[in-house]
């Protein structure tokens, strides 16, 4: 049996809402975006972890070493956009910027939250692996 399930007005609305959204930005208008400077911060930054982390555990992997970095950089970088939103978030004058308000919110979420979860988790493994591989260095 193939029933068709009926659409609510509302989850239609979210959709308009999604396609249009998808439409107002294109990949050049997100290249334009992107600021170019604290990528190259944020690479130079993992480099200089990265070493850091050679001379302080040589016997760990590149893996756990460069992952970590990439981490922790990351991280750093997820925070600068944190910075950035709670900069523009304490500009914001209501009424008027009620639908700043909102985009500031939805940009939020995938932006900082998920960014930062995920690097948080990763990092919580390639920690535990460095700290083993220290305890075996001191060890022998």
């Amino acid at each position: 049996m193939n029933k068709k399930r009926a659409v609510s007005h509302r989850q239609r609305q979210l959709f308009s809402r999604i396609l249009s959204y998808d439409r107002q930005f294109s990949l050049p208008d997100i290249e334009r975006q992107v600021d170019k400077k604290l990528v190259r911060r944020v690479i130079t930054l993992t480099e200089r972890i990265e070493g850091v982390l050679k001379d302080a555990v040589p016997a760990s992997t590149h893996y756990n070493r460069r992952g970590m970095a990439v981490d922790l950089a990351d991280l750093w970088h997820a925070g600068e956009e944190l910075r950035k939103c709670l900069r523009e978030l304490l500009s914001l004058r209501f009424p008027r910027d009620k639908s700043r308000f909102k985009n500031i919110l939805l940009l939020l979420d995938p932006l900082v939250i998920h960014h930062m979860e995920w690097h948080l988790k990763n990092l919580k493994k390639r920690r535990r692996a460095l700290l083993r591989r220290i305890g075996r260095v001191a060890k022998t």
